[in-house]
């Protein structure tokens, strides 16, 4: 399984399934600026990836 998959499992483990292409901003939001989605929190990844849902053509989380 590869790291995306990882990536989509444990978004779908906390309540929050992305299609493809929303699924591929929130990674890139994640990953852009080295973060590594192992190492953060759920809170902080569910924030992250809330704030690719709402704002999919940024690309900084709002809280950065």
């Amino acid at each position: 399984m590869d790291l995306k998959e990882l990536f989509r499992e444990r978004l779908a483990r906390l309540g929050m399934r992305f299609g493809d292409e929303q699924l591929g901003q929130a990674h890139a939001l994640v990953t852009r600026y080295g973060f590594v989605p192992e190492e953060l929190s759920d809170i902080q990844l569910m924030t992250i990836c809330v704030e690719a849902y709402r704002h999919p053509d940024s690309d900084l989380p709002m809280w950065i």
